[in-house]
């Protein structure tokens, strides 16, 4: 099973840096762009709570 990492962040251009190095490290990483997006990313992704 892949780790998947979702980050919340409202900077767009550290957000991608962050995604790179998570990405190079094995992770895949979803990106939101502040907290509610950040939940409601979760809520759609159908992981278990």
């Amino acid at each position: 099973m892949e780790e998947v990492i979702l980050l919340a962040e409202d900077d767009g251009d550290l957000a991608g840096i962050c995604k790179e190095i998570l990405e190079l490290h094995g992770f895949d990483a979803v990106i939101a762009s502040d907290g509610e997006e950040g939940v409601k990313k979760f809520a759609e992704s159908g992981r278990p709570q």
